[in-house]
């Protein structure tokens, strides 16, 4: 008889085992110590399972709580873009024809009362021309109209920009500072720069309108605006096309 003492793991480190020396006698405690081993062995191995397991688990865990994420981002930011829309229809009043214009607007034109704001912080007052048939998902050009000098834009103003609604574009006339229903002290005052600011300001209200192409903007003046656009547009690339009516070169612009 003698002490045999292995170390496999934690299972016989330091375990005494005793046998007799004879040959059936060590190929049975051998076996003891192979089955042994073989559990071991076979412990360690669904552990293993168990830990990829596990962790096959988690990382399915974190890809559907990524996913999760960014649904509900998703609807967030849609959600914020669709209240950013209210917002922006929210800031047109629509309004009918009548007692704003001299002049019938026909039936597939609505017309919307709207302000905004020049650099200066002055509001500017306008009148929007959307076509009732277009489709406000997609992108489409967009006219400003100024009036004449001393005039407001419920008279040529509006008279053109109705006419180019019916014509498929989205159009906005607007009072210049100092006149109409914009603000401005005194009144009447002339002012050719603000006047010129005035219409880099419809420009960029034109471009918040989810429906309008910022690369499609055009400008109408009349009489005296016709000289106001022109020096506009000498400084706002965005507008990409001028028209003028009846020019009255007020700033020697054409000098």
């Amino acid at each position: 008889m003698f002490l045999f003492s292995t170390l496999h793991g934690d299972f016989l480190e330091n375990c005494p085992v005793f046998f007799d020396e004879r040959p059936h006698a060590i190929r049975f405690h051998a076996r003891i110590i192979e089955l042994i081993q073989q559990e071991a062995v076979e412990t360690l191995l669904i552990k293993t399972r168990l830990i990829n397991e596990k962790g096959k688990n988690y990382l399915k865990y974190l890809l559907i709580l990524a996913m999760v994420t960014l649904m509900i981002s998703g609807q967030a930011y849609t959600q914020i873009k669709q209240k950013e829309q209210l917002k922006k229809t929210e800031e047109m009043e629509q309004i009918t024809p009548k007692g704003y214009t001299t002049f019938q607007v026909r039936d597939n034109v609505t017309m919307y009362k709207v302000t905004f704001k020049n650099q200066y912080k002055m509001n500017v007052a306008g009148h929007l021309f959307i076509p009732k048939n277009l489709d406000r998902s997609k992108k489409h050009s967009a006219i400003v109209v100024g009036h004449p000098m001393g005039s407001v834009k419920e008279q040529s103003a509006n008279v053109y920009a109705a006419n180019m609604a019916e014509r498929g574009f989205v159009t906005l006339s607007l009072d210049l500072s100092f006149w109409g229903e914009s603000e401005g002290e005194p009144r009447n005052a002339v002012a050719p720069d603000i006047y010129s600011e005035d219409f880099s300001a419809a420009v960029d209200f034109l471009g918040t309108r989810p429906f309008v192409d910022r690369n499609r903007i055009g400008i109408i003046g009349i009489c005296g605006s016709g000289s106001f656009v022109i020096s506009a547009a000498k400084i706002d690339p965005r507008m990409k096309a001028i028209a003028t009516v009846s020019m009255y070169d007020m700033e020697g612009k054409m000098a």
